[in-house]
């Protein structure tokens, strides 16, 4: 017996014995019970399935917004921040300035 080999698989010596192919795939076991089986049965088919539509989605139309950047603009405005910081500072210090 090789590594793996579980050997026969009927577990009987009877060679009159049925094969496990036999009984799977066998005829009396249909895989898909018949309708009229079912409806004896008081059961129903399931019914065929119906394809979703999704409602559609209008098409929005985005309008263009111009946010060019001048360089020389922005530059300005953090320069003039800057000053105005600067000068604050420099107000600030002096009034405020408790001498010792």
């Amino acid at each position: 017996m090789r590594f793996g080999d579980t050997g026969v698989d009927d577990d009987d010596d009877d060679d009159g014995s049925q094969n496990t192919d036999d009984y799977l795939m066998d005829e009396s076991f249909p895989l898909e019970p018949d309708e009229d089986e079912l409806l004896r049965r008081e059961f129903q088919m399931p019914p065929k399935p119906v394809p979703i539509k999704l409602p559609s989605m209008p098409d929005i139309v985005m309008t263009p917004v111009d946010q060019t950047v001048i360089p020389e603009n922005s530059r300005k405005k953090d320069k003039q921040k800057a000053r105005v910081t600067d000068d604050k500072q420099v107000a600030n210090q002096s009034t405020k300035a408790k001498p010792d």
